[in-house]
C-alpha cells in the first residue's frame, strides 16, 4: 500500500504531497502546490486521489482613505 503525506518544501515556497510505499519505505512526489499549507490539515480522500488543506495568507489589504484631517 502507499501513505500519503505532505511536507512544507525545503525553500518555503509550496507544499509537496508525496506518496510512501509501505513494502520499500521509497517516496515518490505525488503533487506541488503552489502555496504553503498548513501541512497538519491536509486530509487525504481514499486511495489519495484528492487532498485538501488549509491555507493562511498574511498579506495585508490594501486600505484607500479619504477625508483625513492632519
Amino acid at each position: 500500500g502507499v501513505i500519503h503525506l505532505a511536507r512544507r518544501r525545503t525553500d518555503q515556497s509550496g507544499t509537496s504531497l508525496l506518496g510512501l510505499d509501505a513494502a520499500t519505505g521509497a517516496t515518490r512526489p505525488v503533487a506541488q502546490l503552489p502555496q504553503a499549507c498548513d501541512v497538519f490539515s491536509v486530509s487525504f480522500a481514499a486511495l489519495g486521489r484528492r487532498a485538501a488543506c488549509v491555507v493562511r495568507d498574511r498579506r495585508t489589504d490594501v486600505m484607500l482613505l479619504d477625508g483625513l484631517r492632519p
